[in-house]
Parts: C-alpha cells; sequence; structure tokens
C-alpha cells in the first residue's frame, strides 16, 4: 500500500459525492471520484485504489453489478465498501453476494463509514 492509501467514490449523487471526497481526503486518504458509471471499472484499474467506496441504485449498472466487473478483473483486488441507502437487510445480502468486503448504510453517516474503510485498510 502507498504511504496515503487510495480510494476510489462512486455515487451518482454530486452531494454526496463531494462530503464523501471531503470526508475521506480529511482523514488523510488519497481520493479520486466519478458520479458516471460507465467506464468506472478502466478508471479503477487505471487509478490502483487500496479500497473502493460504491453506491448501489445508480443509473445503467447497479453497485453489485459493478462490484462483480472489479472482482473479474485478474489484477489487484481492492477492497470494496457498498455504501447505500437500502435498508440493511437488503444491503448486507447483495453487497455481499456481489463480493463487497463491507457495507455501510448510508443512514449511518460518515463516522461508520471511516470507521470500515479503516478496518478494512488495516487487514
Amino acid at each position: 500500500m502507498s504511504a496515503k492509501p487510495k480510494i476510489f467514490v462512486i455515487d451518482d449523487d454530486a452531494a454526496m459525492l463531494t462530503l464523501l471526497e471531503r470526508t475521506l481526503q480529511m482523514a488523510s486518504y488519497e481520493v479520486q471520484i466519478s458520479a458516471e458509471v460507465l467506464g468506472t471499472a478502466q478508471r479503477i484499474r487505471q487509478f490502483d485504489p487500496d479500497l473502493v467506496v460504491i453506491d448501489h441504485q445508480m443509473p445503467a449498472l447497479t453497485g453489485e453489478n459493478l462490484i462483480r466487473i472489479i472482482r473479474r478483473h485478474p489484477g489487484g483486488r481492492p477492497r470494496i465498501v457498498m455504501f447505500s441507502a437500502l435498508p440493511r437487510q437488503e444491503m448486507e445480502l447483495r453487497a455481499l453476494d456481489a463480493g463487497a468486503d463491507a457495507y455501510v448504510c448510508k443512514t449511518d453517516g460518515m463516522t461508520e463509514l471511516l470507521s470500515a474503510v479503516s478496518r478494512l485498510l488495516r487487514n
């Protein structure tokens, strides 16, 4: 891992994307963001992040499908956190079935997300 862990964030909500970017940067992570889901797998491979935060409900491609695409790539396997407004039980099933390492409900807020990110990057 680089001196400053790299995190890629994909969310189609511009306000949420800005909040995530600022929160993660303030926690000393190098952050790259995208609001456009199409082409994301290629951008992730180019950035080579240690961790990816993925919203579930996006146009054109769900977070679940994006996770599966990332997991099929033979190169680096970043840790993946699904960050969604789905009900907790539904998100747990979808995230883990798709291959995410963790999931965080948006209603749990940034503190819970930072905790999950920190935990995954330590392991």
